[in-house]
């Protein structure tokens, strides 16, 4: 729905065979982030004919055609955080170089690296400039003030397990300046922060390998990689890879 207009929608057609991995709202922009797949006997695929990604930008305030910025082919993994101004967009969030999981698969464009990717969008000239953040797997990106909170993704069979995720880091415009390990045989997911009486937190479950137990973790940011706050013993077992939202006791 457009900004104060509840009962009024706007269609946005998208480029035929385009795969929508990534959907934000930022100020008065929708953003989608697209990719050129094909149906294949063994699932979808990367249509080598057309070799970019794109950011699709439409205004939600106005009927003008969506503005189409061709990127680096990689694929988004999920939302990321993103500002906006008068005359530039800038988004960042997690990506990976191969259309799929493992790490045998093929790389769409040399260039870029599973990690934190950067994109800013020129207002004016709708031109993208794009940079690599950080060079570790990550995945679950999640708004923390002017940063994101990524989850560091584990290994298995010699490449990155995005759903077992080793640990947690934050990331800003300078790349990664924080982080923590879970010990050994824990795999952890997607972290929030919380406001306290005591400040901001970082809530995140993570799983005990050795007998399947869950333990929510209450981190502090200022200090990641030291001892939790808190560690809740969950009397369930909640898989690990899971996305999450925190919704206040009002």
């Amino acid at each position: 729905p457009r900004p104060g207009r509840d009962a009024r929608y706007r269609p946005v057609a998208l480029p035929s065979a385009a795969f929508v991995h990534d959907a934000q709202v930022i100020a008065d922009d929708l953003v989608l982030g697209l990719h050129p797949l094909i149906k294949t006997p063994g699932g979808l695929a990367w249509d080598d004919r057309r070799g970019s990604s794109t950011w699709l930008v439409a205004r939600l305030d106005s009927d003008d055609e969506p503005t189409l910025a061709p990127v680096a082919p990689c694929f988004v993994w999920h939302g990321g955080w993103a500002s906006s101004d008068s005359a530039t967009l800038v988004m960042r969030a997690p990506v990976r170089p191969t259309p799929g999981l493992f790490a045998h698969e093929r790389v769409l464009d040399p260039e870029i690296v599973a990690g934190v990717r950067e994109w800013k969008l020129d207002h004016d000239a709708r031109v993208v400039h794009e940079r690599q953040l950080t060079d570790d797997p990550s995945d679950f990106p999640v708004p923390f003030g002017d940063d994101l909170v990524v989850a560091l993704a584990g290994v298995f069979d010699g490449g990155p397990d995005y759903t077992r995720c080793s640990g947690v880091a934050l990331v800003g415009a300078k790349g990664e300046s924080a982080r923590r390990r879970h010990p050994a045989g824990t795999f952890g997911g997607e972290f929030r922060p919380v406001a306290t009486l005591h400040g901001m937190v970082l809530m995140g479950l993570v799983v005990d390998s050795a007998d399947s137990s869950t333990a929510l973790l209450v981190l502090d940011p200022a200090d990641l990689s030291g001892s939790p706050l808190a560690t809740v013993r969950i009397p369930a077992v909640v898989p690990s890879g899971l996305h999450s939202a925190w919704l206040p006791d009002t």
